[in-house]
């Protein structure tokens, strides 16, 4: 997965400021915008004794259309404009223009109105007051959809790709980072749509997608041709076109989702410097106009209107589409970028589990409880990146001489297949270790000193800690208050190690786990039945990097 790292950003927005500032403070005399004129009156225009100046930062993918209309506006001689159009990624724009570098950007058009509120978001968390933008019509929009390889439509079958198959896991799909993608977190809008509020159903599907996370839609669609089995790409239609024009010996099928969709728009924005400004904001005014006045050039390179109507002539595309509705739900969208950032988090977890001898006892349907623990434990580690790192423990009395805890995998990517293979290999053994009594207390003690001494800042270190029952480890002298004690007394604010409680069967100590969690900035977690143990499991680490602050 690929990071933006704050120095970068901050080189990116100074350099953005030093581009768009330059020139910005040129006074001009306004003269009449014109956007068609007999050539007489053209030839006979007087020159223009100043020159009126409008900069327009813009998202990259629609930036060449942008930059072909606006050198047709100043063509026009009697115009006396010089609009500048700066292409940068929305998410930079928006971290910009919150931490008070707008100066020099007149318009703003990015790939989506989410950004305004990320916009928002940065600023109030700098502590600024974030400035008015004001919301024009929506220069273009493209629905969301799926791509796939032109070669392998057939191998969809008879099920219909849908939202839904997303989110079960029925089909395998990509998505270009939503980190910078205002298209690809209209995406996940569609998904939590489809979800129906299941949050455990939403972030195993997110999980899943952050396997492998694409830092574009070029290398998104890439993937879905490049991949052994049938692969689809969560896109748009726009990118889908874009895409085809320079791989035609590969193209790419727009699939529209059988449950419905959304569409991503292009706002037309007016910073303050616009809006306070008659002879700017006349500018901005006229130019707005003249970008919708030209749907053929949006068209033509596979956008649809502000309104989602228009002919897209090109190949792999419906030339025509009902259009979908606008992905307007910016708080939720906002939400969801929030959530991408903590279920792709890299991880790096010890997991510590209970193999005493009531692990053997049954926990329905023909299963034990190790048994269950097995499939939620397999299925967790299928959904999880390369780059997360697993070791795991197994703990009960004398699994090492006095000691209750021994290793029986170390902390390695899940990405290295011989580890993988380990890692299952002993998932699939314990049940041939059940035996002893709990020890919980010395146990998670030790996790937590191992993970702190090998941590890696570059990862969320934690310990996650599964029991089905009480600390009963007779030979032991650590109690509960002690081991709070010494937790508390050994926290390293700069070597945080969370430990996550997650207590499986009827029997376990909720309180004494939840003081041993909060004690380290963890959680505690009880399924009460077996059947939750995945979504609890799932639940538990998808909220890893937000404690102690996680809200429901």
């Amino acid at each position: 997965m690929s990071t933006r790292h704050p120095a970068v950003l901050g080189i990116i927005t100074f350099v953005a400021v030093l581009a768009l500032a330059g020139g910005a403070f040129v006074a001009w005399q306004k003269l009449a915008p014109t956007h068609s004129q007999p050539a007489a009156a053209l030839a006979a225009a007087p020159k223009c004794s100043t020159t009126a100046k409008l900069a327009v930062t813009v998202d990259p993918s629609i930036a060449p259309e942008v930059r072909q209309i606006a050198a047709q506006y100043d063509k026009v001689k009697t115009h006396c404009s010089k609009i500048t159009v700066s292409a940068q990624a929305s998410a930079d724009t928006a971290s910009m223009i919150a931490a008070g570098n707008g100066v020099g950007v007149d318009v703003w058009i990015p790939d989506s109105p989410v950004w305004v509120n990320r916009m928002q978001s940065i600023a109030s968390s700098l502590g600024r007051t974030a400035p008015t933008l004001t919301a024009k019509q929506p220069i273009a929009s493209s629905p969301v959809l799926f791509a796939l390889p032109t070669a392998r439509a057939g191998d969809i079958g008879d099920q219909k790709l849908s939202w839904g198959r997303v989110l079960n896991g029925t089909v395998t799909a990509v998505i270009p980072n939503p980190e910078g993608s205002g298209p690809s977190l209209a995406g996940l809008l569609a998904l939590a749509q489809h979800a129906h509020g299941n949050t455990e159903l939403l972030n195993t599907s997110l999980i899943a997608l952050g396997k492998s996370i694409p830092d574009s839609a070029g290398a998104a669609l890439a993937a879905t041709v490049s991949a052994t089995n049938l692969t689809i790409a969560i896109t748009t239609e726009q990118q889908v076109a874009n895409y085809n024009k320079t791989h035609a010996a590969q193209p790419l099928t727009a699939v529209y989702p059988a449950d419905g969709t959304l569409s991503v728009q292009f706002p037309y924005l007016l910073t303050p410097s616009s809006t306070q400004n008659g002879d700017t904001a006349d500018l901005a005014s006229s130019f707005e106009q003249a970008l919708l006045a030209q749907p053929a050039v949006f068209t033509a390179a596979g956008f649809r209107d502000g309104s989602g109507k228009g002919a897209v002539d090109q190949p792999g595309v419906l030339p025509t589409a009902s259009p979908a509705p606008a992905a307007d739900d910016g708080k939720t969208e906002l939400a969801l970028y929030k959530t991408w950032g903590v279920v792709t988090l890299r991880g790096r977890m010890l997991g510590v589990i209970d193999v005493s001898g009531s692990m053997a006892d049954a926990a329905g349907g023909g299963l034990s409880r190790i048994d269950v623990f097995q499939q939620a434990a397999v299925g967790a580690i299928s959904r999880f990146s390369g780059d997360v790192e697993l070791g795991l423990w197994q703990f009960s009395t004398n699994q090492n001489g006095t000691v209750p805890y021994k290793q029986i995998s170390p902390i390695a990517p899940l990405g290295d297949p011989t580890h993988m293979a380990d890692l299952s290999s002993k998932i699939a053994g314990l049940p041939q270790h059940l035996g002893g009594d709990t020890g919980l207390y010395e146990t998670t003690l030790a996790a937590v000193r191992a993970v702190r001494q090998s941590y890696d800042p570059n990862f969320i270190n934690s310990v996650v800690v599964i029991t089905d029952g009480v600390n009963d480890d007779d030979q032991s002298s650590l109690t509960l208050q002690s081991l709070v004690a010494t937790l508390k007394k050994e926290a390293d604010p700069s070597k945080p190690v969370p430990v996550i409680m997650i207590g499986f069967g009827p029997d376990t100590d909720i309180a004494a786990m939840t003081q041993i969690a909060k004690a380290t900035g963890g959680e505690a977690y009880t399924a009460q039945q077996p059947q939750d143990l995945g979504t609890v499991l799932t639940t538990a680490l998808t909220e890893r990097s937000c404690r102690p602050n996680c809200t429901p």
